[in-house]
């Protein structure tokens, strides 16, 4: 929340807001010492070496520019491919099959962002009910989910990224709310008749698969092992192929790339928005493709649904997109319909016919 020198009734936004400031109804702030930095807390900034959760990208070499685009199976059910975006850097993505072998490597897979996700949005909740100041870190004990990790210095990082106050922590914690829309319908039970993929988005090279067999099921119940085992992941969603149809599911971006503001600029390639995650579905059409589907179906959240219906209309004829039941219907191409929640509107394209950007 930005400076004030006034009386503010709080309890009128806690409803709207959803999140308990645990302020008084009428507290007064001095303004100015709000973001007052006391010696010792400026130390402990000065003092941080532990490496942010924040995601960087890497530049791309004249080989990886030579290549990409380009999608190429490297491993039984594991596909991969790289894009190079209008600054330079270099996105990675990759498809993997599910199957009875992994099944619940991936659920346990989803189980492991939520929690941290969970964490992150509560730290934010601290830092704004501390407003900014020292006394937060008088509850930041090494135990529980922090545990072999230093949490002041965690939240720490974050803070030199970000310059944080308590209006940038509330942004923050926001953004990381959004991601449980795609998190919630990320899907990957097994049907008979059907194929299931995960497909994700990465700051580095995809040379195996992500999960091997001796790993076992991985409940990653901290930070560390978090952030060592998927600190490079940037973007998730899920595909289900069936009946000459792949239909896209539970897209979101990771924790760490929420915290790093992560954006991807692909306007040179015809992507105006959305960019990393516009290109991971781009991607997860063009991979049926290549294996004889006709049809992708997606039902997006209402902020992403114009985003990726006028990328698809700026690079394809329009009459291999539909938009809506009605059009669907009328297009005769019912049966590729899947599962649609009440605020969703389903999306069909002919990607048989259609040429998709980027890959």
């Amino acid at each position: 929340m930005p400076p004030r020198d006034y009386d503010l009734p709080y309890d009128m936004f806690e409803h709207h807001i959803g999140i308990a400031f645990r302020l008084k109804q009428s507290a007064r702030y001095h303004a100015p010492a709000q973001y007052v930095l006391t010696e010792t807390f400026a130390q402990k900034l000065s003092k941080c070496t532990l490496t942010p959760p924040i995601i960087r990208l890497a530049k791309a070499t004249p080989a990886l520019h030579a290549t990409q685009g380009c999608i190429r199976i490297i491993a039984a059910g594991l596909e991969t491919g790289h894009i190079i975006t209008d600054t330079g850097d270099v996105l990675y993505f990759a498809r993997e099959r599910v199957n009875a072998h992994n099944i619940y490597q991936w659920e346990s897979f989803c189980v492991a962002h939520k929690r941290c996700q969970q964490q992150l949005k509560a730290m934010m909740i601290d830092y704004m009910d501390s407003h900014g100041c020292e006394e937060l870190y008088d509850k930041y004990e090494n135990r529980g989910y922090f545990r072999n990790t230093d949490k002041q210095q965690i939240l720490t990082s974050i803070i030199r990224h970000h310059h944080l106050n308590e209006n940038k922590a509330f942004s923050l914690h926001e953004s990381l709310e959004t991601l449980s829309q795609g998190m919630d319908v990320f899907d990957v039970a097994l049907k008979p008749y059907e194929e299931k993929y995960v497909l994700y988005a990465s700051n580095r090279p995809i040379t195996a698969h992500l999960f091997q067999e001796q790993d076992g099921r991985q409940e990653l119940t901290s930070f560390k092992s978090y952030q060592e085992r998927y600190g490079h992941l940037l973007a998730i969603m899920t595909a289900t192929k069936s009946l000459q149809c792949s239909e896209h599911r539970g897209i979101f971006k990771t924790p760490f790339a929420c915290l790093s503001s992560l954006k991807a600029q692909l306007k040179s390639q015809g992507i105006y928005c959305g960019g990393l995650s516009t290109a991971l579905q781009f991607f997860a059409m063009k991979c049926p493709k290549r294996s004889g589907a006709e049809f992708m179906t997606v039902s997006p959240v209402p902020a992403m649904h114009d985003i990726f219906k006028s990328t698809l209309q700026a690079c394809s004829h329009n009459e291999l997109l539909q938009d809506g039941v009605a059009a669907i219907l009328e297009a005769g191409w019912q049966s590729q319909i899947r599962a649609v929640a009440a605020h969703e509107k389903p999306i069909v394209c002919h990607i048989k016919r259609m040429n998709i950007p980027l890959w």
